[in-house]
């Protein structure tokens, strides 16, 4: 996994043409509209040869109001049901949650602390989590995390004017400030250090 892209809108019909155009895996939302990632489409990213990697955004999470220990076990709950009943993600690959605004260290060891242990707490009904944590946020967001909980993957936003975003090197998955489109859809552009915890369907 090195090129990929990230998308709001169904990638079904477009994944031959994704291949084609050199890229190795496509990140794709976990949410409650019909936009969401589904087996259907993840089977049609994966006989094209893509990685898939998913990240929940159910709502905004933009704002320290958003996180909660609360909210992460109902955010952990809804995911782990739809990726291992619905989707049928494999075991032991990851799931990105976004953090997605420019947090403040005090914001990171609180709330958002609180909100990735409920996230823990809903993946580990047999005692460990199944399903990998990743979070989707600033440099700061992503090394604190990495660091104090059991956070494992970081993709770190375009937005390198949030803190520590310059100097953090830890990422599996860097979001471009450049944009599509590709094969006639608007989307995001990542590159992957090539350990992203992305999956395939088979």
């Amino acid at each position: 996994m090195i090129k990929g892209l990230d998308a709001n809108t169904p990638l079904t019909n477009h994944a031959e043409c994704i291949k084609r155009a050199g890229f190795s895996f496509c990140c794709r939302y976990l949410k409650e509209t019909e936009s969401r990632l589904t087996h259907t489409e993840a089977k049609s990213l994966s006989a094209a040869g893509l990685y898939i990697v998913s990240i929940v955004e159910r709502g905004f999470p933009t704002s320290s109001s958003y996180f909660s220990h609360t909210k992460g076990m109902e955010d952990g709950a809804w995911s782990y049901t739809y990726m291992k009943d619905e989707l049928k993600q494999p075991i032991g690959s990851c799931c990105y949650f976004a953090v997605d605004y420019d947090a403040s260290l005090s914001d990171i060891k609180g709330p958002i602390k609180d909100y990735f242990n409920g996230i823990l707490k809903s993946f580990s009904a047999g005692g460990h989590p199944e399903y990998a944590i990743g979070v989707y946020g600033s440099g700061a967001t992503c090394r604190w995390l990495l660091k104090n909980t059991h956070v494992t993957y970081a993709w770190l936003s375009m937005s390198m004017g949030w803190l520590g975003s310059r100097s953090f090197k830890g990422w599996n998955i860097k979001q471009s400030i450049s944009s599509g489109p590709v094969c006639s859809l608007s989307v995001d552009l990542d590159i992957s250090n090539g350990h992203a915890g992305g999956f395939k369907i088979t």
